[in-house]
């Protein structure tokens, strides 16, 4: 986790210590295009078609080819990087059964990274992506996973193989139940329920306590998991779910989830500002005391990043008990409330949390899958959730780990996508940018990986948007 990871069991001071050298962040938020050589496949049932270049990790016992400067030669890069060569085409959402239609074009890249004191050390880092999750057709799940500590790649595979398991379960129940409670109100024999096409879909809430349940119970089975042990080592989790219409994000951990929405023109249709449900100005202040205009694209985190440097986040484990302090052992009564995405932090180590007067575990994050010490100081898979519907403005998605977000805002980020052509062009576009960066401030270099999603709302149904949804005029007024 870039600069936020946890500490191994023998040598707790090593893993985290960051040599930063002075380099300048990119300010200007325009980005040049370049070409990207991606095809567009979708099957004749416009499923997903998607070629992907997969990296052997066989190699991971072989030294990297470095150059004059320390620096991962350019075919060593390549040879650490897997993505998919093409993009996928799907629509989530089912109109037939009054569910909203979003049609996505998707594309996903990882790189491993590279760390002098571990030059062998593997890709922790996983993407998921599951099509007709739970057996419904129209839905689908992506994730991102950051693995951290000595087995955090055998943490971030094995949530990638259960969370998605154990979240079907939930959802598959929930709606079987919900549906046998249906025919008992109307009288009706219960018998031969297991039928998924009958089953309704799950309400917001309902779906939300799905995702809570299976959050904590994947946690579970982690520690139970006999293969490693997972006592100083897990993984983030940031999720995306679409069911009936809406889309659910799930996330432990400083992975990162962002909605790109496109301001609403003044020529925009009545009927679609309406839809919309945002009330702006011409002009919009942005945090940053940049403005927005008509037009602009939005970056809105759907994820808040769960560190120290979040003050309900950093008093909710100190009621545990827990040490917050840096590596070099820096304690300050108050570390601030710094908004990630906004601003890049560059001042060192960030603040940990530890044992009282121990050296260990000194994880910069506060929630996570797996990390069994640390829950003893707070730390949680407890998952925080929200759930909202996709509308004719909203255009990207981003999921990625702290690999892109460790010297990149989130407005640099959306900005990108903004001005690449495909998805598959984004992430390139982004690990690039990102491993640029890493070279300029780090003696290492983090791993990386990012799912770019590219959406497109297909008419409206009828289906109202949700009483609990957020609307857009709140985000904007917390940018």
């Amino acid at each position: 986790m870039g600069c936020q990871l946890s500490l191994p069991e023998k040598e707790p001071m090593n893993i985290g210590k960051t040599e930063r050298r002075p380099r300048t962040i990119p300010q200007k938020e325009t980005v040049t295009r370049t070409k990207s050589m991606v095809a567009s496949n979708t099957s004749s049932k416009g499923g997903p078609s998607t070629v992907s270049l997969e990296v052997d990790e066989d190699f991971t016992n072989e030294l990297p080819k470095l150059d004059h400067e320390g620096h991962l030669m350019p075919e060593e890069v390549v040879r650490r990087t897997s993505s998919s060569l093409g993009i996928s085409n799907i629509t989530v959402g089912n109109k037939e059964k009054g569910a909203n239609e979003v049609r996505i074009s998707y594309a996903y890249r990882s790189q491993r990274g590279y760390y002098p004191d571990d030059p062998k050390k593997s890709n922790q880092d996983k993407y998921g992506i599951t099509l007709n999750f739970a057996g419904e057709e129209g839905d689908a799940m992506f994730a991102v996973y950051d693995g951290h500590g000595k087995d955090g790649h055998s943490a971030a595979a094995f949530t990638k193989k259960k969370l998605p398991q154990v979240l079907a379960k939930h959802v598959r129940q929930k709606r079987v139940q919900k549906y046998m409670a249906q025919l008992r109100a109307e009288g009706k024999s219960t018998k031969g329920a297991w039928d998924p096409q009958k089953w309704p879909f799950l309400e917001a809430k309902e779906f939300e306590e799905c995702c809570h349940k299976s959050f904590l119970e994947t946690n579970e089975l982690m520690h139970a998991e006999k293969s490693f042990t997972d006592n100083l080592c897990g993984t983030t989790a940031a999720t995306v779910a679409f069911h009936a219409g809406r889309m659910t994000v799930c996330n432990v951990g400083d992975s990162r989830v962002l909605l790109g929405h496109r301001i609403p023109t003044m020529e925009q249709p009545e009927e679609s500002k309406e839809e919309e449900k945002v009330d702006v100005e011409t002009e919009i202040s942005q945090s940053d005391g940049e403005s927005v205009r008509e037009g602009d694209i939005l970056a809105i985190p759907l994820t808040y990043d769960q560190t120290p440097y979040r003050r309900d986040e950093r008093e909710r484990v100190e009621k545990f008990g827990a040490e917050i302090r840096s590596v070099d052992g820096k304690r300050r009564d108050d570390w601030g409330d710094l908004v990630h995405g906004d601003t890049i932090n560059v001042e060192g180590d960030p603040p940990r949390l530890w044992f009282f007067n121990k050296d260990f575990p000194g994880t910069a994050f506060t929630r996570s899958l797996g990390d069994r010490m640390a829950e003893q100081i707070g730390v949680t898979a407890d998952p925080e959730i929200i759930t909202t519907t996709l509308t004719k403005n909203d255009e990207f998605l981003v999921i990625a780990s702290d690999g892109i977000f460790e010297f990149l805002t989130n407005k640099y980020v959306m900005n990108v996508c903004a001005t690449s052509a495909t998805p598959l062009e984004a992430c390139e576009l982004l690990t690039r940018a990102a491993y640029d960066q890493w070279l300029g401030w780090c003696t290492k270099i983090e791993r990386m990986i990012s799912q770019s999603l590219f959406v497109s709302c297909l008419p409206r149904t009828g289906l109202p948007l949700m009483k609990n949804m957020r609307p857009r005029s709140r985000w904007l007024k917390r940018l």
